[in-house]
C-alpha cells in the first residue's frame, strides 16, 4: 500500500460517517438519472435493493464495470443497486458522458470497489472527456475524488475472499467467469450480465463490512458490538 493511500484510509475515520440525508440526497439524484437515461434511447437503466447496507449512514458508494472497455456500470449505495448499460459498442460516449454525471452526484464520497481497473478507467475516462468538456470540468476526477480498491492482492478473486472470510458465495448467472462477459453482451445476454454486476456489488460489500472496514476503521468493531 502506497503513502497515500494509507494517508486516505486513514483520512475515511474522519469523515466516513454521516447523517441519513448525505445519502439520501444521493439516491434521489441517481433516482433522477434513471428518469434522464429513460429519455435516452441507447442507455438502458436498473434499479434493486438488495438485502445488506451499513448499519450506520456512511460516505461511500461501491462501483464495478462490465465489459472491455465498460458496457455496464454498477454503482451501490446504501442497500439500491443502480445500473446503467448500452446494447451496442457503438454507444459507448453516450455512456461515458452519462457515467460522468454520475460521478458528479458520487463525488464527496468514497468511491470502493475490488479491484485497480475501475480507477485505472475513470483516469482513462478523465482523458477522454477532454474532447468535449472543459479542463475545469474535469479536474474532480483527478484532484478531489477518492477512488479505493479492496482487494487484498492483485491475485484475490471475491470468490476466494468470500471463503477466507467464511461466508457463503451466492449463485452467479454467469459462475462469476469474468472473461465471457464480452461474448454474452454479443450475444444479447443482457440479463445474466446485469445479474452477474450485481452479484460483485454485494459481495463487495459483504467484504467491506466483514473486512476492510474492520482493518481500516478504528470505531467500527467498538460500534457494533
Amino acid at each position: 500500500m502506497s503513502e497515500s493511500e494509507q494517508i486516505i484510509r486513514l483520512r475515511m475515520n474522519l469523515d466516513i460517517y454521516c447523517v441519513p440525508m448525505v445519502i439520501n440526497d444521493v439516491i434521489n439524484k441517481l433516482d433522477n438519472l434513471i428518469n434522464l437515461s429513460d429519455e435516452r434511447s441507447n442507455i438502458f437503466s436498473c434499479k434493486k435493493k438488495i438485502g445488506i447496507k451499513a448499519k450506520s449512514p456512511m460516505r461511500y458508494a461501491i462501483v464495478d464495470f462490465e465489459g472491455y472497455f465498460p458496457m455496464l456500470i454498477g454503482i451501490l449505495v446504501s442497500d439500491v443497486v443502480f445500473q446503467f448499460y448500452i446494447k451496442k459498442k457503438t454507444y459507448q460516449d453516450e455512456l461515458y458522458e452519462f457515467f460522468f454525471e454520475v460521478l458528479k452526484i458520487v463525488k464527496d464520497l468514497y468511491i470502493i470497489s475490488f479491484s485497480t481497473w475501475e480507477k485505472r478507467f475513470i483516469k482513462i475516462l478523465s482523458h477522454r472527456l477532454l474532447t468535449t468538456h472543459k479542463p475545469e470540468e474535469l479536474e474532480f476526477l483527478g484532484e478531489s475524488l477518492t477512488i479505493i480498491d479492496s482487494q487484498d492482492n492483485y491475485w484475490e478473486s471475491l470468490t476466494s475472499t468470500m471463503f477466507s472470510l467464511n461466508e457463503p458465495v451466492s449463485p452467479d448467472p454467469i459462475l462469476r467467469v469474468s472473461r465471457n462477459v464480452d461474448p454474452l453482451f454479443r450475444l444479447g445476454y443482457f440479463d445474466l450480465i446485469i445479474g452477474h454486476n450485481e452479484n460483485c456489488l454485494k459481495l463487495t460489500e459483504t467484504l467491506l463490512q466483514k473486512r476492510f472496514f474492520k482493518v481500516n476503521l478504528l470505531e467500527y468493531e467498538c460500534r457494533y458490538k
